[in-house]
């Protein structure tokens, strides 16, 4: 019997990671922990909290991004959401340890709010957590628009390290 071949997924993260280097989950909902005076964006707390709280009444069964991993299904979409959301950070390509665990696939970059803040975050959780995505348009930093399919998964698991992609 062959071994089964490893899904390989992209993951955006700052630090130097050596392959085999293991990355654990929910790095995202410790540092969100971590707001205070000073320290963190509350426009990003808030609409996580927004996100969570619609997850844990409507969509009890999708896994938590407060304790999840985020991944990205293509090195294109992994480069996108790097010059978009996490300039200067390391792409590396990683595959999931506990694949038992439920993957949620969701809309990494939704639209700017326009008008009601508190509105937007609602409608873009159910949006999320219902898994609509649809492809958008953005501003590069040379002022051209590109088109990306904006997949983010999340998954309650670590993963591991496979390499370092140079781009």
């Amino acid at each position: 019997m062959e071994d089964a071949v490893p899904v390989i997924y992209y993951h955006v993260t700052q630090p130097l990671l050596a392959a085999g280097s293991i990355i654990e989950n929910g790095n995202f909902g410790r540092i969100l922990d971590k707001y205070a005076p000073g320290f963190g964006d509350v426009v990003t707390l808030y609409r996580e909290e927004v996100l969570e709280a619609i997850r844990k009444e409507q969509f009890p069964d999708k896994p938590s991004r407060f304790h999840s991993i985020f991944l990205l299904d293509t090195l294109e979409n992994a480069v996108c959401y790097r010059d978009h959301n996490a300039q200067h950070q390391n792409i590396y390509t990683v595959e999931i340890v506990d694949t038992d665990k439920a993957i949620h696939k969701g809309f990494w970059c939704p639209p700017f709010p326009i008008g009601n803040y508190r509105h937007y975050c609602f409608e873009y959780a159910k949006r999320y957590w219902n898994g609509e995505i649809e492809r958008i348009s953005i501003r590069k930093n040379n002022g051209k628009c590109t088109s990306v399919m904006p997949v983010e998964l999340i998954i309650e698991s670590p993963v591991k390290v496979l390499e370092r992609i140079l781009t």
